[in-house]
């Protein structure tokens, strides 16, 4: 296994030698386009975010599979695409910077931004991997 030497900002390129470093010059708030999605949330009507643009991301957590769990938040958007999503071929899906699970734009998060800019504000996503107990857990059971 190879060890990881520096983690990369995707916002800027730029290299760091810890994740948090890279992590805090990626979540760098950008009022105008704060400023922009609150303009669009309020408006009360579906879009579809650009590339650059910032949208809220839910909270996801895994009960057999921890180490992908990520706190919902702000992210910016990286990419969006269309994919099959029932029945709809044309369904929008997005990807993120602060973390790898984007999700299904369409149906599920743009619906979801009124509230998910309530509960999570001008916090930024991030991931918060949980690796579990390492020990047996019928250790002991009798």
């Amino acid at each position: 296994m190879e060890k990881v030497k520096a983690f990369k900002c995707q916002r800027t390129g730029k290299t760091f030698p810890t994740e948090a470093e890279a992590r805090a010059s990626e979540n760098k708030l950008d009022r105008t386009k704060l400023a922009a999605l609150k303009k669009r949330i309020a408006a009360g009507k579906p879009w579809t975010p650009k590339v650059g643009d910032y949208v809220y991301v839910r909270t996801m957590m895994s009960i057999d599979h921890g180490e992908d769990d990520v706190v919902g938040g702000l992210a910016e958007v990286t990419r969006v695409y269309d994919s099959m999503s029932g029945g709809d071929a044309k369904c929008k899906f997005i990807e993120i910077m602060q973390h790898d699970r984007g999700g299904n734009w369409t149906q599920f998060l743009c619906p979801e931004q009124k509230r998910l800019m309530r509960d999570h504000g001008n916090s930024f996503a991030r991931p918060d991997p949980d690796y579990g107990y390492a020990g047996d857990p019928n250790a002991g059971w009798q």
